[in-house]
C-alpha cells in the first residue's frame, strides 16, 4: 500500500457488454487528501448507447469473515455518458494492509463491482393503442470470473395465493410427504415445477387421483418449497441445505434453482464454502463455481484449514482439486494485475 502515493490509480481493463462498457479505478492510497487513510473506488461510463443511464451498482470486498458493501449499493443513479461514479472512502487502508501483513504478499484484494443497467424500450401495439410505457428491462454485467445475476422468481408477489394456501380453498391436489399432506392446486404446481407440469397434464394415476406421494424429500423441504410456489418468496441462506438442493433439482423447479444459486452467489465466507461448492457441482451452476474460484484465490489459507474443506477433500477429492486448479489458474492471470509496481527512488 505505501508503494502509492495520494492520487495514484490501478486501472482495471475494459468490461461489459457490446452496448455498455466500464472501467474501474482503484486507488489505494486515497483519490485526494481528503480520502487519507481509505481506498477510493471509481467507476467510469467507457461506452453508452444512449445520453443518460440508469444503474445500480454492488460495489464489495471479498473477507474471510463474508464480503463487506459499500452504502451506494441500494441507491438507483442515473448517470451521464462519461460520468463517473464514485466510493471515495470505500475501504479502510489500514484494514488491508493488516491483511496483507497476515496473509502474505501473494493474497490480493478481491473487489467486485455487479452493475444493474436499467435499460429503456417502447413497444408500439397496434389499433392505435398507442406506445407502451417505458419498461425496466435488466441487464447484468461484470467482469472476468465474477458474474453475479439478479435471478428473482417469476411469478409477482400477490396475497391471493398464500391465502389459498392457508385456507385450502380451492385446493385440487394432495401431495403426501413423509405422512403430512399438503392440500394444494394443480395450477400453480404445472406452473412452477416441470415435474408436477408433467405429471398433471397426462392421463395419470396420480393426475386422476388428485394425490401424490413423494418418497425423496422430507416434509420440512417440501414446506419450504411450498412457501416459496405460493409466496414468491425464495429460501433464506440457512435453509439452503443439500437436501432443498437435491428437491428442486427432482422437481424440476427451475426458477427456485436460479434464486437459490443468486442468494449463494452473496455472502461467500470461509465457514460456507465447502457446502456451496458443493451445490455448485450437483447443479453445474457454472456462475456459482467461478464466484466460488475467485473467493478461494483470495482466501485459499483459511478455506485449505478449514474442518469442512479437510473433510470434503476426503470425500470428494477430483472436486476440490479441480476448484484449486481453478483458482490457481484465476491467481495466476489477475492477481499480478493488483501488484504495484515498485517506484524508483533516486538520490540514494
Amino acid at each position: 500500500m505505501e508503494l502509492h502515493a495520494v492520487g495514484e490509480c490501478i486501472t482495471s481493463q475494459p468490461f461489459g457488454s457490446n452496448d455498455h462498457e466500464f472501467v474501474l479505478k482503484l486507488f489505494p492510497a486515497g483519490k485526494d487528501d481528503d480520502c487519507g487513510g481509505y481506498i477510493s473506488l471509481y467507476l467510469q461510463i467507457m461506452k453508452c448507447p444512449n445520453q443518460k443511464v440508469q444503474l445500480r451498482i454492488r460495489f464489495s470486498v471479498d473477507t474471510p469473515e463474508g464480503t463487506r458493501e459499500c452504502s451506494l449499493n441500494k441507491s438507483v443513479l442515473s448517470i451521464n455518458r462519461g460520468g463517473i461514479i464514485t466510493a471515495s472512502k470505500f475501504f479502510h487502508s489500514d484494514i488491508v494492509k493488516n491483511r496483507f501483513l497476515r496473509r502474505g504478499a501473494r493474497e490480493a484484494l478481491n473487489v467486485n463491482a455487479d452493475i444493474t443497467v436499467f435499460l429503456e424500450s417502447k413497444t408500439t401495439v397496434a389499433q392505435d393503442i398507442g406506445n407502451k410505457d417505458w419498461e425496466d428491462e435488466e441487464m447484468l454485467l461484470s467482469s472476468s470470473y465474477d458474474l453475479p445475476v439478479e435471478c428473482a422468481a417469476s411469478s409477482q408477489t400477490s396475497d391471493v395465493l398464500p391465502a389459498m394456501l392457508a385456507s385450502g380453498r380451492f385446493s385440487d391436489f394432495v401431495v403426501v410427504v413423509e405422512g403430512r399432506e399438503f392440500n394444494l392446486h394443480r395450477c400453480v404446481l404445472a406452473a412452477t415445477s416441470q415435474y408436477f407440469s408433467a405429471m398433471l397434464k397426462a392421463q395419470t394415476l396420480e393426475a386422476s387421483e388428485g394425490r401424490v406421494e413423494l418418497k425423496d424429500i422430507s416434509a420440512d423441504v417440501f414446506e419450504i418449497i411450498v412457501r416459496y410456489t405460493y409466496d414468491v418468496k425464495g429460501p433464506q441462506t440457512d435453509e439452503i441445505t443439500m437436501d432443498l438442493i437435491k428437491a428442486v433439482d427432482m422437481l424440476m423447479m427451475d426458477g427456485l434453482k436460479a434464486h437459490c444459486c443468486n442468494v449463494l452467489v452473496r455472502g461467500l465466507t470461509v465457514a460456507n464454502f465447502a457446502l456451496r461448492l458443493q451445490i455448485s457441482d450437483f447443479l453445474d451452476d457454472d456462475r456459482l463455481y467461478r464466484r466460488l474460484v475467485t473467493f478461494l484465490a483470495s482466501n485459499r489459507k483459511d478455506i485449505l484449514t478449514h474442518p469442512d474443506w479437510i473433510e470434503l477433500k476426503n470425500v470428494h477429492p477430483k472436486l476440490t482439486t479441480r476448484v484449486l486448479e481453478s483458482a490457481w489458474s484465476y491467481a495466476e492471470t489477475f492477481f499480478p494485475l493488483m501488484r504495484p509496481q515498485k517506484r524508483r527512488r533516486f538520490g540514494h
